[in-house]
């Protein structure tokens, strides 16, 4: 059993070993997530897949904040959680992906529909902005590229 942050166990970990990697909510805490994504490539076997989400800083209620409070206030949770060091869209996440050796299967911004009703009604503001940002996360599965 291995215990403690990746950067101190990655090297009693086997290389091309694992079947899946599950990276929910971490990257966005690291300095350096596209070395950590180099490295779990090469713990991962032939075809081994990451699946994982980060946050949307596209999200509503943060453009919000952001445009018409001109604030960018860090919380105790969230898209800006104080602990935080680095802040993905669907298409910044995607590229991060794919420069780290993943070929991205499917990704999409994910969680509650909160905003269904406001979807309907505000459609044609969405083509504009786009649906990505009634949504609070951004989850994604990818295999190593080949």
């Amino acid at each position: 059993m291995h215990k403690g942050l990746y950067d101190e166990v990655k090297d009693t970990l086997p290389e091309g070993y694992f079947d899946l990697v599950v990276a929910n909510d971490v990257m966005e805490h690291m300095q350096d997530p596209w070395d950590f994504l180099r490295s779990i490539r090469g713990k991962l076997r032939e075809g081994g897949t990451l699946v994982g989400s980060v946050p949307n800083v596209r999200y509503l209620l943060n453009l919000c904040n952001l445009l018409f409070r001109r604030d960018w206030k860090y919380m105790q949770a969230g898209v800006l959680d104080a602990t935080h060091l680095r802040f993905f869209t669907v298409k910044s996440a995607a590229r991060m992906l794919q420069e780290s050796g993943f070929d991205t299967d499917k990704i999409h911004p994910s969680g509650p529909d909160k905003y269904a009703l406001a979807k309907k009604i505000m459609a044609p503001a969405f083509l504009l902005v786009g649906t990505d940002t009634l949504y609070a996360q951004i989850a994604f599965r990818a295999h190593v590229r080949r």
